[in-house]
């Protein structure tokens, strides 16, 4: 059992009080924002190249990759070929993907799959 000198808090785990510890060190600054629910805050991201806003940072990623403004956009799109070259889809992978545009076509009649 681990005890915090500061607060006397208890800890089963080392791991727990090294981390709850050095909360102490951060200071009041740590605190602000933080909630006991841990509410994941949505920030907006931009593209470099052409400061198109995302919300996630797997598609403002994906969008960087093969932004029309991005000047390495060719050698990124190599790279990402040479990464998948020689993977194969099985016949369920291919049959689950084709369901799922269906059905996202069927939903969003005026969007495109892809």
């Amino acid at each position: 059992m681990y005890k915090c000198d500061k607060c006397n808090k208890e800890f089963n785990k080392r791991h727990s009080y090294i981390g709850h510890c050095s909360s102490h060190n951060r200071g009041d600054s740590y605190k602000i924002g933080r909630s006991k629910n841990k509410e994941i805050k949505k920030t907006k991201k931009n593209c470099i190249h052409c400061n198109i806003e995302f919300d996630s940072p797997l598609k403002l990623g994906g969008h960087q990759a093969h932004c029309k403004l991005n000047p390495k956009k060719e050698e990124t799109i190599k790279k990402l070929s040479k990464i998948n070259k020689g993977k194969k889809m099985s016949d369920e992978q291919k049959k689950k993907i084709s369901e799922s545009r269906k059905k996202y076509l069927d939903n969003n009649p005026g969007n495109i799959p892809y």
